[in-house]
This record gives structure tokens, sequence and C-alpha cells, in this order.
């Protein structure tokens, strides 16, 4: 009777704490996966009358239907989640599901008992390489987003930065640059037409460059550009802010070491 009564309450205790995982997996149990959508495509929204024309302009309104439609799209790929246990979906498990979307996740937070909310961002694409007659283009963070054969933006349809010279393996670290550059001048693609790299470790004595080709007709070279790099971007700002309209639409601006400082001269 003993050994019965003990068999009796090992299993009792069984049906308990297989009841507990069960009612556990329940309660935990993803319901529901909100996205909030940051996005800079003009397709997906209007502009106030009266407002400057921007994409990033803070005035901008979505059209719902259009928003609607698009979060449809980026929540298919997340349904997989939906009765899975929150304890063990993590950020990296929705980022390799939209790992096909132009979107990068920029907040994750889980809500319990049952909810998860992603808001995601859209990649903006911003440089491009030429290879072949073929345009390589990357965001502005220098990730590859995909290749098409002609160099215009997919958002707005103007031209991206063209890299030259930059191996693809050091793109992320120029884009870097370039968005210092673009916190200088507070634009990047509209001021800036091709960003190059002249290197020749070759050559003894030889002096590398930096050269930003600038839209208005001005090139911006930066010697020994590895040499304090944000210094001297923000340096080329305050001089080219110095040159006439006259000599902003041609010559060339050099930004260089000069003894401990920076130096600068234009040429026609």
């Amino acid at each position: 009777m003993k050994y019965l009564r003990k068999i009796a309450v090992l299993i009792i205790i069984v049906v308990f704490i297989a009841s507990v995982i069960i009612a556990m997996g329940a309660i935990f149990a993803i319901k529901n996966v909100n996205v909030n959508l940051v996005t800079y495509d003009y397709s997906l929204s209007k502009q106030l009358d009266g407002e400057e024309d921007s994409f990033t302009h803070n005035t901008i309104i979505y059209d719902a239907e259009a928003y609607a439609e698009e979060i449809g799209r980026l929540k298919k790929p997340l349904q997989t989640f939906k009765g899975e246990s929150i304890l063990f979906v993590g950020r990296d498990d929705v980022e390799d599901a939209l790992s096909g979307f132009d979107y990068t996740v920029v907040s994750y937070k889980k809500r319990y008992p049952c909810t998860i909310d992603v808001t995601l961002e859209q990649r903006l694409e911003t440089f491009a390489i030429e290879v072949g007659g073929q345009y390589s283009k990357y965001d502005d963070k220098g990730n590859f987003l995909v290749t098409s054969e002609q160099n215009k933006n997919g958002i707005d349809g103007e031209p991206n930065v063209l890299l030259k010279g930059i191996p693809v393996e050091r793109i992320v670290e120029f884009a870097d640059y370039a968005a210092h550059f673009r916190n200088q001048f507070n634009a990047l693609r509209s001021v800036v037409s091709q960003i190059e790299l002249v290197e020749n470790s070759e050559i003894p004595g030889f002096i590398d460059e930096l050269i930003f080709s600038l839209r208005c007709g001005l090139k911006i070279e930066i010697d020994d550009y590895a040499d304090r790099t944000f210094e001297k971007i923000e340096k080329s700002k305050s001089e080219y802010d110095l040159l006439s309209e006259k000599k902003k639409q041609s010559g060339v601006l050099h930004i260089f070491n000069e003894g401990t400082s920076i130096g600068a001269s234009y040429e026609p």
C-alpha cells in the first residue's frame, strides 16, 4: 500500500507539473506582434499643404491605406511567432525573419504575457558603386541593398552618391565619414555626387586623398584623410562657408595638415 501511495503521489506531482507547464505555455504564448514603421517612401506619405517638400520633414503624415498595406506586408513573416513562447523569441529572431526586407529593427520590446512590439526603420538607399555597367547600392550605414542597371534612388529617383576607389570591405568605414559630412552640410545626396578615395602605397611620399565632388561643381580634397578625418571634414565646412558663390561653382578646396593645425587653400 505504501508503494501505491508513493506512486499515486508521484503521478499527482507529475500531472501538476505538466499542468503548470501547459498553463504557462498558454499564458506566455505570443498572441500579438505589433509593428510600428518609420519610412521615408513618398508612396506611403503625403505632405501637408505649404510645407517644404522633403521626405525627412517632421510634418509628413502617412497615407493610412498605403501605410497599413506596408505594415501588413512586414507582419507576414512575423506571424510565425504566434503561439510560440514569448520567453524564447528574441530580437535576433525578428531580425532574421525580416532579413529580406529593406528595414532595420530599431526597437524591440516584450509586453508580458503575450505581446511583442517592434519598430522598423527603412534603410536609406544612399551610395552606389558601378561595376560592369551595374550599380551595387548601399544604405547610409554602408550595408548592401540591391543591384540595379541605373543609379537612381528607389525612393525619389534621384542619383545616389557614387563611390570610387573604395574597397567593398571598407564601405562601412567611409559611410561613417560621409555621415559626418552630412551632419556638417545638413545633406549628402543633394550636395555630393561622388566620393573618391585616392591611395597609392607604391609611390614614396604619395599623400592619400579623400575627395568629395559636390553637385555645385566644387571639389573638396582632404589630404592625408586618415589623420583627424572628422576635424578635416569640419574644417572643409567652415572654409566652404567663406567661399563666394562663384568659387563654389568650380575649383578645388584643399584641406591638409599644417604643422599641428589643419590648413586650407582654394584653387580655381
